[in-house]
């Protein structure tokens, strides 16, 4: 299991040029074959994070690979590109966010609380 960000951007302009284009990052957490929750859709899943669970969808590493910006926790060197995960995420594109008040910090940390209410179970 691991966890990483994805940058929000607009028509591929970064959001740190448009306040109102939400939040500097959505998180996600990506499960491992096996787990509990693989399968599961993000609105069965019963987490306190921003705005609740937005996403959840079968990925491989590769696909995890060329849309993530950052990892935020484990450790992605064990597996192949082919792997797949069930990744389960939240987005800060809601009506009231923005740079102000879901910064980078913010983002990372939601994602590491995220991370750690699923691995807690």
């Amino acid at each position: 299991m691991f966890a990483f960000t994805i940058k929000n951007e607009v028509s591929n302009v970064p959001v740190i040029m448009d306040l109102t284009a939400g939040g500097y990052a959505n998180g996600y957490v990506a499960l491992e074959q096996g787990h509990k929750l693989y399968n599961k859709d993000y609105m069965d899943i019963d987490v306190d994070i921003h705005g609740g669970l937005t996403y959840s969808h079968e990925m491989t590493l590769e696909d995890i690979d060329e849309l993530a910006n950052k990892l935020v926790v484990g450790n992605v060197e064990k597996f192949k590109l082919t792997d797949k995960f069930w990744v389960i995420g939240f987005d800060t594109r809601h009506m009231s966010d923005n740079l102000e008040t879901c910064p980078k910090s913010y983002c990372e940390q939601e994602t590491i609380n995220l991370y750690k209410q699923i691995k807690k179970g």
